[in-house]
């Protein structure tokens, strides 16, 4: 391969990352946030420049060094300067007081943005907890 053509190609490609970089840090604005109510957990994030991102990954660690688990495959993208809201009704089936949420831009061209992540405490009683285990039987 000629020189100049593979100089070509390489400064193409850090063009190609840079660019990807840039839309991946500008697909949300500032950290999303997570908060407990004592039964469910809500996360919030707002869109930035949501151009080419088709939704979002949302996946939940349990503990301080658990796996993350994806509890939405893909939430369907709203457009540019939305507010976005999950509500994990499913926190209650651990003992567990720590979680930590983790939220990938999907883009139609099949790449994948950093991992955005947020945690909280969120602590359920025993009544509570068996109550909910109930209920989900019943889904």
């Amino acid at each position: 391969m000629h020189p100049s053509l593979k100089r070509s190609l390489l400064l193409g490609g850090l063009f190609a990352l840079c660019i990807a970089g840039v839309a991946s840090a500008a697909v949300l604005k500032g950290q999303p946030t997570a908060k407990s109510d004592g039964s469910s957990i809500t996360i919030h994030w707002d869109s930035d420049d949501e151009t080419g991102v088709l939704g979002y990954e949302i996946a939940r660690q349990v503990g301080w060094n658990g796996q993350y688990v994806v509890l939405v495959p893909s939430m369907k993208a709203k457009g540019s300067n939305q507010p976005y809201d999950f509500v994990d009704e499913t926190a209650f089936r651990t003992t567990a007081t720590f979680y930590k949420y983790r939220i990938t831009a999907l883009y139609s061209n099949g790449t994948r943005s950093d991992p955005f992540e947020t945690g909280v405490s969120h602590t359920v009683n025993s009544v509570k907890r068996t109550w909910g285990s109930i209920k989900a039987m019943f889904r």
